[in-house]
């Protein structure tokens, strides 16, 4: 209902309405805001004014790389970290690298992120 509050926010070309604040719904906002996801809503209860019961949009996704579970791409997440772990700990064992950064995607999804290591050796 804070919406009703903000003056001129009913000029603004679009909102994003979240329900709750966690990491994960912040997470899922940006993606949307980027265009990695779609997302459809209709308000359930009028916001004053400015905003009534049933309106809403949809937003199309699918345009830049989403970021979702291995799971959902039919990957095993422990299988994965463990395995990728593993490989750049040996590489930076056997000082093949400093460090790295790796991004595995599947399926317009990246499902694993993550840095190793330092940017050099000193």
């Amino acid at each position: 209902y804070v919406l009703n509050k903000i003056d001129g926010i009913e000029d603004a070309a679009a909102l994003v309405v979240a329900y709750q604040d966690s990491k994960e719904t912040q997470e899922v906002a940006a993606q949307l805001i980027f265009g990695g996801i779609g997302a459809n809503g209709k308000l359930p209860v009028s916001v004053g004014e400015k905003f009534k019961a049933g309106e809403g949009l949809e937003v199309k996704g699918g345009i830049r790389f989403s970021y979702t579970l291995p799971e959902a791409v039919g990957m095993d997440s422990e299988i994965l970290h463990k395995r990728i772990d593993s490989l750049m700990k040996l590489a930076m064992e056997m000082k093949a690298t400093p460090g790295a950064q790796i991004l595995v995607a599947r399926d317009q999804k990246v499902i694993f992120h993550k840095a190793y290591g330092e940017h050099s050796y000193f």
